[in-house]
């Protein structure tokens, strides 16, 4: 949890796309394939929908919490 907050720390963070990928390279405990996995999904989602999605989107867009969770998808 300390990387997490290391990471966001503004609320805008949350909004910020690099952010999460630096909180994926930041995981020790998962093997750097799966890592890779992860952050190229995450680089796919910034070319489909663009690097202000977020953003633009806010909190109500049913993408939202799937995009800005933390976890593995």
């Amino acid at each position: 949890m300390d990387l997490y907050f290391s990471i966001f720390q503004e609320p805008n963070d949350l909004y910020d796309r690099q952010k999460y990928i630096r909180y994926i390279e930041g995981q020790v405990e998962l093997p750097p394939d799966f890592k890779r996995q992860w952050i190229d999904a995450h680089q796919y989602m910034m070319k489909a929908v663009g690097r202000d999605f977020l953003m633009r989107a806010g909190d109500g867009h049913p993408l939202f919490r799937l995009l800005t969770g933390t976890a593995p998808w």
